[in-house]
């Protein structure tokens, strides 16, 4: 099937900063720094099951910026090459009605390239509202759900709307991957994160820490108990930012 675009991205310029835990300094020792808070959804995992320190899965940030017609999602890594043997999945979780519980997966798979395209991104949805378990922002091991159980979006084929998302590498030093999904769709008020998958790579197990309790999961920080990682690996993920609003709790 060819794909027609109508528009497509421009480079997005400035924007909201946020900064996530990064394991360079401590990776090679075996360990990341802190920042696994497994209860709170925070996974800091950038290793294999052998806990060797994989650089392309590790986030450092990502800015959001819009301009007219798009909202602009760029990672920056500690490592320089998305396309990284491990096949990694990167993605942007939307959670739109700001409830703790995402409602769609922007999923990206390699190859990545430098010019912006819809092959290779996908967009899943979450229907029936179980993504974060019970509590959303808690680990609720062990649960049975079906996380983005619904592919709504992938740009290999078109679809009613098939400007709907993009990525990209980045040209500029400050991001090494880039995402853009229209405005129309998304809104301008949500909450967003992002995450680097290189490990189940499974939309319908989000979340991951709900599917398993932390002394199967392992951890990577040497002082906690459950050191080294063992069922849960090669996945970094971030918090979630306020996008259009100032959060009060």
């Amino acid at each position: 099937m060819v794909v027609t675009h109508i528009v497509t991205p421009a480079s997005p310029r400035g924007g909201k900063l946020v900064y996530d835990v990064e394991s360079a300094g401590t990776g090679p020792e075996g360990r990341a720094p802190y920042g696994d808070s497994y209860d709170m959804n925070r996974l800091e995992r950038p290793f294999q099951q052998d806990m060797t320190y994989i650089s392309d899965l590790d986030i450092v940030n990502f800015t959001v910026a819009k301009d007219a017609v798009w909202w602009y999602v760029s990672l920056k890594l500690i490592g320089i090459d998305p396309n990284d043997p491990l096949s990694i999945n990167y993605g942007v979780e939307l959670d739109l009605d700001r409830d703790g519980f995402g409602d769609y997966l922007i999923w990206a798979y390699p190859p990545y390239t430098g010019q912006w395209d819809t092959v290779g991104v996908q967009v899943y949805q979450d229907n029936n509202h179980n993504t974060g378990g019970v509590s959303g922002a808690r680990s609720d091991a062990t649960l049975d759900a079906d996380g983005y159980e619904t592919l709504v979006f992938d740009g290999s084929t078109g679809g009613s709307d098939p400007d709907l998302v993009w990525v990209r590498l980045s040209a500029a030093p400050e991001s090494t991957l880039q995402f853009a999904f229209k405005r129309s769709w998304s809104g301008d008020v949500f909450m967003l994160g992002v995450i680097a998958d290189a490990g189940w790579k499974d939309p319908a197990r989000l979340d991951y820490v709900d599917r398993i309790p932390l002394a199967e999961a392992g951890s990577p920080v040497k002082e906690n108990m459950y050191y080294p990682l063992k069922d849960l690996f090669l996945v970094d993920n971030t918090c979630r930012d306020a996008v259009g609003f100032e959060p009060t709790h």
